[in-house]
């Protein structure tokens, strides 16, 4: 059995317990040299057999750690930081596999861990980011188009870039580029991340159910307030083809009147992306006392708003420099599969109907 061996960031005491107690245990000790502090050498006992890998190629590591195996010895592969990241130790593990030989692994202490410490910072700041994204600028080994330093740094998310000191320069401006085109991609990763987000959101259930709330009822309000005013408007212009008795409400007071006169009869679509706009929330407490029926649309999932169905979608973000993603995107989306639904019941007489309509406004216009 081989340990694989973290030595940590540097420092001879940061170094595991567990990876202390297998240098002081080892009869051989393979260290890579150009990156490990020889002082984690001082553990090893008097009569141990110590290699430096920087000055051995591959093969040459395997003969000694196979002829230590056969002999009985203790094995110490030291590597620095933690194995798992750079550590090239895959090919190393496979190879002594051929020869039965297995590995276990010690983590050490990584290097961008030891950063954070020494900086008094913490990676994952709530509002801030939550993900940390492990990468490296492309040198002799190359790096998948898919994760290039200018596709990741999209993510906004914090980054610890490895293997790079030499080539700071060069990786400044792979970061702070922000040219027309990585503009574009950025708008284009984040529309298609928020297209993913509103369709993990989705409860098809729900949906269904509300597409078949809207036909049970003789008139439809859909109300919301600025951006989701747009989008309550786009709602019902849509509706409204398809012969439905429906009408968007943009205007808090009259959403207010329209709450205050709702009755059995009528069905109020809410829509409140914070799910903490106060009129919103006024008037559909007030229809719902009314005996209207009621569904949110909303992107706040403690959203504390009686109705009778709540439909989730995902929540516009911005890009850097001020520059908005349309918070009328997600709802938009969402729009278009619960028309969907609506469409697919009683297809037919809904298909007439709009065809009727299509009819009408180019008649007008000719």
């Amino acid at each position: 059995m081989v340990k694989i061996i973290g030595a940590g960031p540097g420092a001879k005491d940061l170094i595991t317990v567990r990876g202390m107690r297998a240098l002081q245990e080892a009869d051989v000790i393979i260290y890579a040299g150009s990156l490990v502090n020889e002082e984690l050498l001082e553990y090893a006992k008097k009569e141990c057999e110590i290699y430096n890998s920087a000055y051995m190629n591959l093969d040459e590591v395997i003969d000694v750690i196979v002829k230590a195996e056969q002999a009985g010895k203790k094995v110490v592969r030291l590597h620095t930081g933690d194995p798992s990241i750079y550590g090239a130790i895959r090919e190393q593990i496979e190879v002594l596999a051929t020869h039965g030989i297995q590995c276990e692994i010690c983590p050490g202490v990584s290097s961008f861990l030891a950063a954070a410490a020494a900086l008094n910072c913490e990676y994952t700041v709530p509002e801030v980011s939550q993900t940390v994204i492990l990468t490296r600028m492309e040198g002799r080994t190359p790096v998948p188009e898919k994760e290039k330093l200018s596709l990741l740094a999209q993510h906004g998310a914090s980054m610890a870039v490895f293997l790079s000191a030499g080539h700071l320069k060069e990786l400044q401006e792979q970061l702070i580029e922000d040219s027309i085109s990585k503009l574009a991609k950025k708008v284009k990763y984040t529309y298609s991340s928020l297209l993913e987000e509103v369709f993990q959101q989705l409860d098809e259930e729900k949906v269904c159910r509300a597409a078949e709330m809207v036909s049970s009822y003789k008139r439809v309000l859909v109300c919301g307030l600025g951006s989701s005013g747009y989008a309550a408007s786009e709602m019902a212009f849509r509706m409204m083809r398809l012969g439905l008795q429906i009408q968007a409400v943009t205007d808090s007071q009259v959403i207010q009147m329209s709450a205050a006169v709702a009755d059995k009869d009528c069905l109020m679509i809410a829509i409140s992306l914070s799910g903490n706009t106060q009129a919103i929330a006024d008037a559909v407490h007030m229809a719902k006392s009314r005996g209207a029926g009621v569904v949110l649309i909303t992107a706040n999932r403690e959203a504390e708003i009686d109705c009778d169905v709540v439909l989730y979608t995902a929540t516009s973000r911005n890009l850097d420099q001020g520059i908005a993603i349309s918070p009328q995107f997600p709802i938009l989306v969402l729009t278009d599969i619960f028309y969907g639904y609506y469409f697919k019941n009683d297809t037919k007489i809904k298909s007439q109907r709009y065809h009727m309509t299509l009819e009408t406004l180019n008649q007008k216009k000719s």
